[in-house]
């Protein structure tokens, strides 16, 4: 995909500069002052500091300083793993902790809901549990009804019936 398009248009008055983090999901803007002072770096005096965003252009962190020369990302440390560890974790990681993540996250939207969503939602699981109820006995009663249908699948009969009918069109032109 080689299309670009903005998602949102933030502001940050007097940015000097902005610089993606390594992993490409923050974003740094900042008011820095010269490192060698001048006439004109009375105006970076009160404005110096520095905000993070995400991707989508959420403010995430604002930071004001009273002086700021330089930004910098912490620099990674390099993995201790071997490539081939660390493509094995990665496809391992789902499988092994998708269930208990998947647990957490029900349990943390459960406890999100309001009073009302909360007896809606007690209702609909108790809906399902009656009608899965309810399905099991029919199932069960499977053999007890084709032995009354004497052995038909179905007590409903198919049935082709063609119908032809014929259709004729008359067009009257009048003149005057």
């Amino acid at each position: 995909m080689n299309s670009k398009h903005s998602m949102t248009t933030q502001e940050h008055f007097q940015c000097s500069d902005l610089q993606w983090d390594p992993s490409g999901r923050y974003l740094a803007t900042f008011v820095k002052q010269p490192l060698h002072p001048d006439a004109n770096s009375w105006r970076f005096a009160s404005n110096n500091g520095y905000r993070i965003w995400n991707v989508i252009g959420e403010l995430l962190f604002e930071q004001s300083l009273s002086s700021l020369y330089q930004f910098l990302w912490r620099p990674r440390p390099q993995t201790l793993l071997s490539p081939e560890k660390t493509k094995e974790i990665s496809k391992s990681l789902r499988d092994k902790y998708y269930r208990q993540f998947d647990e957490q996250d029900t349990a943390a939207r459960e406890s999100q809901l309001s009073g009302e969503a909360k007896k809606k939602a007690e209702a609909k699981a108790a809906f399902k549990a009656l009608r899965e109820a309810q399905m099991e006995e029919y199932r069960k009663q499977e053999d007890a009804r084709k032995a009354l249908r004497g052995s038909k699948e179905s007590i409903w009969e198919e049935i082709d019936i063609q119908v032809e009918e014929e259709i004729s069109t008359t067009v009257d032109i009048l003149e005057e």
